[in-house]
């Protein structure tokens, strides 16, 4: 501005347009040289520091994403070798549960097979029409004979069940292979489980995204472990169902019932239903949660038919009677009964809801029109059944009707035969044991054959302190005292029983047959569908039976007493009183004996409890009751 002022004074043009940049820049540079070239510095350090700070945050970054890509790259080669290592696992555990399925099947099996070894016990032969004793007596001691091979089966299973696994196609073998199958299908269960569940903890920790050639995630494979041990849950779980069936309803009370609370088997079912239903809908699972669903519930669908003309039909003690056309239902696993009888249904007998007090159960046994009639019938779970209503018809005088589609034995100890599952058609046995009076007029009508012989060998004895003396005189007086003419008859042999029932076949004018029973019928009768220790339930009641804690100075009860000791189907002193013989063999050379006496304590008594006698062996404790079978069949 100074030197255009200058130069406007001294005469000379002066222009009023600034310089260009360049010119200003070029000027000012030439005045401030040394400020000029400092401020260069600065701006040419700044661009060099910006340059390499971004080259430095580039190689940063760069690094960085590289390190994540080896961490990702390492993270993957885990998680790889470990699906790896899982899956090899997995090869292992479904090759160890087809070995437990296997080998579980192998033991069913062999359990099935036990059980139709242990329930065809050879029955003895019955006399012939005009046989004499000694014929009688000859076949069977070849009866006895013959016997010999199926006895030392019998026997070789007992072995099997008392836990000897020697012979290798037995339960006990197979047992031991189920259980040792199954231990290591749950060994490599568990690692499997284990490892994939590690692939999936570490997937969702470092946050990769399973990629499709990564094969299917770890929930696919855990889905299909949860599916294999619902699976074995559930085959344990039927497998205790069918050694424990539940109970049905008793004489004494008819609500009883061992199921009451969910059992443990069907407990871990529940829990393994649990953690299989996480999976979601996996179609490994679906159809078996289904299935194990149902199951657990515990309800099975059951047609009962129709009851038969003139008659009428009630489940159990509750509200459910049977309609003319027959019902369908939804019951619970385990053994029912249906009570039938002819006309019309007793008023107010079920009308107490699912219980039944003391005072009603007389009715079951002794009304005032037709005798109430069980039927028993077994329902096992996802198994739907059909059950036809049936009824005997006429029932033969001092007997009752043992109706029961299978049956459950109760052994458990050494010379017991072991508890096993058994079908026994429909049958007649006596309510009561024999008693002394009735064997009377079977002597009477010996004696007036004239066979002085058969007589004698007929004839009921007791063993004293002073020797062997008949019960009854040549007049068939008594001459024992402590004996009534209610008593059972004592003192005689397997032939003898025989012979009173071939002559009771031939003096019925019905023309009913009359057998001893044989092992099989006496069970069902004595025990019930579950195989009771005694007739009246578990545990030992003094009360309900003549035995050597109940016997005092007195031996022999009357065939009517201990009317609180009858049995499921209504039998009278099966257990205690007299021994009761057997048409089946023991061995080659003894029949059986059956339900202990008042010579025995209370574990004699149990209806388990098996004693031996020869044929034509007499015993002060051992008598007798017959099986009927009607001319006509039961409908």
């Amino acid at each position: 501005m100074a030197a255009d002022l200058e130069a406007w004074l001294a005469g000379r043009s002066v222009s009023v347009l600034a310089a260009p940049m360049p010119v200003r820049v070029v000027r000012w540079y030439s005045r401030h040289r040394f400020a000029a070239t400092v401020c260069a510095a600065i701006v040419l350090a700044a661009l060099v520091a910006g340059v390499l700070g971004d080259h430095a945050s580039r190689l940063a970054d760069s690094r960085r994403e590289s390190a994540v890509e080896e961490e990702q790259g390492a993270a993957r080669e885990s998680l790889a070798a470990t699906q790896v290592e899982a899956a090899r696992e997995l090869d292992r555990a479904r090759f160890t549960f087809r070995a437990y399925r296997d080998a579980r099947d192998a033991w069913i099996e062999a359990w099935r097979k036990e059980d139709e070894v242990l329930a065809s016990r050879p029955p003895l032969p019955r006399p012939n029409r005009g046989e004499t004793l000694a014929q009688f007596a000859a076949r069977t001691e070849i009866a006895l004979r013959d016997s010999r091979e199926p006895l030392r089966a019998i026997r070789s299973v007992i072995a099997s069940r008392c836990g000897d696994a020697t012979e290798p196609n037995s339960s006990a073998a197979r047992a031991f292979a189920r259980d040792e199958t199954r231990d290591r299908w749950l060994v490599a269960l568990g690692i499997a489980t284990r490892l994939f569940d590690q692939v999936r903890l570490a997937r969702d920790a470092s946050g990769l995204a399973w990629r499709p050639q990564d094969g299917p995630g770890p929930e696919k494979f855990l889905a299909e472990l949860a599916a294999l041990t619902l699976q074995t849950s559930l085959d344990e779980a039927l497998d205790w169902d069918a050694a424990h069936p539940c109970r049905a309803p008793s004489a004494e009370d008819p609500a009883q019932d061992e199921s009451e609370g969910l059992p443990e088997p069907w407990q871990e079912v529940n829990g393994t239903l649990d953690r299989a239903r996480s999976f979601g809908e996996d179609p490994a699972l679906r159809d078996l949660l289904d299935r194990a669903t149902s199951l657990a519930g515990g309800r099975t669908a059951v047609h009962v038919g129709p009851p038969p003309p003139g008659t009428w039909a009630q489940l159990e003690c509750g509200s459910r009677p049977v309609p003319a056309a027959g019902a369908d239902w939804e019951l619970p696993p385990g053994f029912h009964v249906l009570f039938v009888a002819k006309g019309d249904p007793l008023p107010g007998l079920f009308e107490k809801g699912e219980g039944m007090p003391p005072e009603y159960i007389d009715h079951l046994f002794e009304t005032q029109g037709e005798p109430i009639v069980r039927q028993v019938f077994l329902v096992e779970r996802g198994k739907p059944l059909e059950v036809e209503v049936r009824h005997p018809g006429e029932i033969p005088p001092g007997t009752i009707w043992v109706s029961c589609s299978e049956h459950f034995t109760a052994g458990n100890e050494p010379d017991d035969l072991p508890r096993h599952r058994a079908r026994v058609p429909d049958f007649f046995i006596q309510e009561k044991e024999v008693s002394l009076g009735e064997y009377v007029e079977f002597l009477r009508n010996v004696a007036a054959s004239g066979d002085r012989e058969f007589l004698e060998a007929v004839r009921p004895r007791i063993r004293s302190d002073d020797g062997i003396h008949p019960i009854v005189d040549d007049s068939f007086a008594i001459t024992r005292q402590g004996i009534d003419p209610k008593c059972p008859v004592p003192g005689i042999s397997y032939l003898a029983a025989q012979a009173y029932g071939r002559w009771k076949t031939e003096h019925d004018s019905a023309g009913h047959l009359w057998r001893l029973p044989t092992e099989d019928e006496w069970e069902v009768a004595a025990g019930g569908p579950l195989g009771s220790v005694y007739p009246w339930g578990k545990s030992f009641a003094w009360k309900r039976a003549r035995s050597q804690e109940t016997r005092g100075k007195e031996y022999w009860a009357k065939v009517d007493d201990y009317k609180d000791g009858r049995s499921f189907f209504g039998a009278w002193q099966m257990s205690g009183n007299v021994s009761e013989l057997m048409a089946s063999p023991f061995d080659s050379l003894h029949v059986v004996i059956r339900g202990g006496s008042w010579f025995d304590d209370f574990h004699g008594v149990r209806v388990a409890s098996r004693e031996a006698a020869t044929p034509s062996s007499w015993a002060n404790q051992v008598g007798f009751r017959l099986v009927c079978e009607p001319t006509r069949k039961a409908r």
